[in-house]
């Protein structure tokens, strides 16, 4: 409704989205809401592979008699365990202030709540088996997980596009947000860690000084708002890749057409209300063709006769309306839209 107005209401010609909209409960049938991969999968399984040596302990284990190799692991394990905390404490205290460079500050960051990852991860296989069994406890380690992916394959997007006028408001934007997402995951698992005196050790080591992160505010939000829906090189950049049909009626295109033309009829309507003065003929010709077509966009189809009913003798009468006083037959001309 905030893009196509009154064309969203119904399906039709008219709805660019409503096909799109009614085909997200097969993508929810397919994939679930990927409760199974959050809860389980992304780090309960995940961490038996990834770790450096929790694997190996779990193979020597099986071997039976490999008591050399069993401490090996584990001594490898502890080594992994304290070189962890060292990072996250010192990173705590060394991590970049400054935003002169974003990269490097946001690159800083996401170093910083790594170590606090492995090192919370680390602490966390003091519940052995049972951490599967921990899904709410897993399903935080994946969103930390995840926002760390996240933020390094943001920072890699802006490294590449930095020649993109705008791009650091929409980085500093995302960046924001997802250290915010991280450290909220890691602190409400120090916060709900099952074994006592874990999760007050979790969070002392992590975030020894309080947490750093507050999110993106207000003012970040309008700025990255203000490129993203008006004709900007971030707006082209998040474009790559859309289609955009050549049909001139098609409702995407008329979109994508007239976006440049109404901010620009805007403009001049604001120019001459500052100036106390009326539309000379050029500008209002312009703004009555951007007025034109936007009403277009926002048209609700309209029916007089669906399905089977375009088949009925001219005397039909819908069934909700029969007996009421609306029950008059649906005329052919009507139906047909003619006069």
């Amino acid at each position: 409704m905030d893009i196509v107005g009154g064309a969203g209401i119904c399906r039709g010609p008219n709805n660019l989205i409503g096909n799109g909209y009614m085909s997200l409960p097969i993508a929810i049938t397919v994939e679930g809401a990927n409760i199974l991969t959050r809860s389980m999968i992304t780090f309960g399984q995940g961490l038996n592979r990834a770790h450096p040596h929790l694997i190996n302990i779990v193979n020597t284990i099986e071997k039976g008699d490999d008591v050399k190799g069993f401490t090996k692991e584990v001594s490898g394990f502890m080594g992994h365990l304290f070189t962890n905390i060292g990072r996250s404490l010192t990173r705590a205290v060394f991590r970049p202030r400054s935003k002169t460079d974003l990269a490097a500050y946001y690159e800083g960051q996401l170093s910083r709540l790594a170590a606090n990852f492995a090192v919370s991860a680390d602490l966390a296989l003091v519940l052995g088996g049972r951490l599967k069994f921990e899904e709410m406890l897993s399903g935080r380690f994946a969103d930390a997980f995840g926002t760390l992916y996240l933020g390094y394959a943001s920072l890699w997007y802006y490294q590449q596009n930095k020649h993109v006028e705008g791009i650091e408001a929409l980085f500093e934007l995302s960046m924001e947000n997802l250290l915010k997402q991280n450290q909220d995951a890691l602190i409400g698992n120090s916060k709900n860690f099952p074994v006592p005196g874990i999760g007050p050790i979790m969070r002392a080591i992590s975030f020894p000084f309080g947490q750093p992160y507050q999110g993106s505010d207000d003012a970040m939000t309008k700025k990255a708002s203000d490129l993203i829906t008006r004709p900007s090189g971030i707006r082209e950049l998040l474009s790559q890749g859309v289609f955009i049909s050549k049909d001139p009626t098609d409702r995407m295109r008329m979109l994508n057409d007239i976006l440049p033309q109404s901010i620009a009829a805007d403009k001049l309507v604001s120019a001459a209300k500052k100036a106390k003065r009326a539309l000379t003929p050029e500008e209002q010709k312009q703004v009555d063709h951007v007025t034109a077509v936007v009403n277009q966009i926002v048209q609700v189809d309209a029916f007089d006769k669906l399905g089977s009913e375009r088949y009925e003798s001219e005397d039909y009468v819908r069934p909700a309306l029969r007996h009421t006083k609306f029950a008059a037959p649906i005329s052919v001309s009507a139906a047909t839209g003619t006069a």
